[in-house]
């Protein structure tokens, strides 16, 4: 270990490489839970400055769950991650740290790794407004800190997003966050294809076949990221009546507040061409699971299709001159809000006893 420190220190980093090799081969017999908090740590940091990012994975994943819950093991592999824009990895190793670490909130140790997440987070509004909100007061005491964490994160939902949403309306908040999760999704992409035999002898192609595996990813992502504000999916419950009225239907997930105050709602499906009576038929069902009048709706399609771009133009043709049962008046027509060659994301507003704002986020799964 000393000549990786001096290798630190002359600022060499092909002596770095060297002295970190040589460090590791010495104790390559040595079990990870044998390994000192400061060697792991120093190993990390070492790796994280070499950008050896494939070595500090497998690094991590051999250390036991208390070592990588260790302050001191945790901040450099998590500015690791930082640096190569692993955001939501590196939050969700932060957030069960806090969880398994009550007394984070006196530790002002952590502020410049919370500092540099905020900054990778644009558009993470939950975790964002929290963390602005404590490093802007910084001039606090840890105690007052503590007391005004608890008291943000203990708020109802529209009152906390007042405090931490720069002024964003709920609908925008929510919305924000469930277009950065379908960025993710997208990231992730192809964890969630099934590879498929292709209708050419000998080719393979790759297919979401498992709906129910994407939503599974989709709500996590989401608990993860809303976890502060106390609000995420309900279990899968069957409610109201099918499109056709003959069954009971199933709503993919309902966004609820831990007092079990009802949000929004999220509704999922595939497509793999315009399939219009898949889609009118989810857009029916909305009315028959809501007798709140919940508002906003987001509607997220999952596209295996070769043109992505001619669909998300059909399909906001399409949702736009049809009416969905229950709604008795059309407000507007479809308007694009985003749109990439891997997203599209659409807003309308329909007429449900008050106007109920539907999203519609269509994701190249491809």
């Amino acid at each position: 270990m000393a000549r990786v420190e001096y290798g630190e220190k002359v600022g060499d980093l092909s002596i770095l490489s060297l002295a970190l090799d040589k460090f590791l081969i010495s104790i390559k017999e040595t079990k990870p839970e044998d390994i000192g908090t400061q060697w792991a740590s120093q190993i990390l940091d070492v790796m994280r400055k070499l950008k050896f990012q494939h070595q500090a994975d497998i690094f991590w994943r051999k250390l036991t769950p208390e070592q990588r819950n260790t302050k001191e093991i945790m901040l450099p592999y998590c500015l690791a991650l930082l640096e190569r824009n692993e955001v939501w990895a590196a939050q969700q190793i932060i957030d069960n740290y806090r969880k398994l670490n009550a007394e984070i909130g006196d530790d002002t140790s952590l502020m410049p790794l919370l500092e540099k997440l905020n900054k990778s987070l644009p558009e993470e509004p939950v975790v964002t407004g929290i963390f602005r909100a404590m490093v802007e007061s910084q001039k606090n005491s840890t105690f007052q800190l503590a007391q005004q964490y608890g008291l943000i994160v203990s708020r109802k939902f529209n009152e906390y997003v007042e405090i931490i949403g720069n002024g964003q309306t709920t609908e925008i908040f929510l919305k924000d966050v469930v277009i950065s999760i379908g960025r993710e999704l997208l990231m992730r992409k192809k964890n969630l294809q099934l590879q498929a035999s292709g209708r050419a002898k000998g080719t393979i192609t790759n297919q979401i076949t498992n709906e129910d595996l994407i939503n599974d990813w989709f709500t996590s992502l989401f608990d993860m990221r809303m976890s502060e504000a106390r609000i995420g999916f309900g279990d899968q419950k069957r409610m109201g009546r099918s499109a056709s009225g003959q069954s009971i239907g199933e709503i993919d997930g309902v966004i609820k507040h831990s007092d079990n105050t009802r949000i929004a709602i999220f509704e999922a499906f595939r497509l793999f061409s315009l399939e219009k009576r898949t889609i009118s038929g989810h857009l029916d069902k909305i009315s028959s699971y809501d007798n709140e009048g919940l508002s906003p709706v987001f509607i997220i399609v999952y596209c295996d299709i070769d043109d992505f771009t001619q669909l998300t133009k059909d399909y906001k043709k399409y949702v736009s001159d049809i009416s969905y049962a229950g709604f008795t008046d059309k407000k507007k027509r479809v308007e694009t809000v985003e749109i990439t060659d891997q997203l599209w994301l659409g807003k309308e507003v329909r007429y449900r006893v008050k106007d109920i704002v539907f999203y519609h986020l269509l994701l190249n799964m491809r």
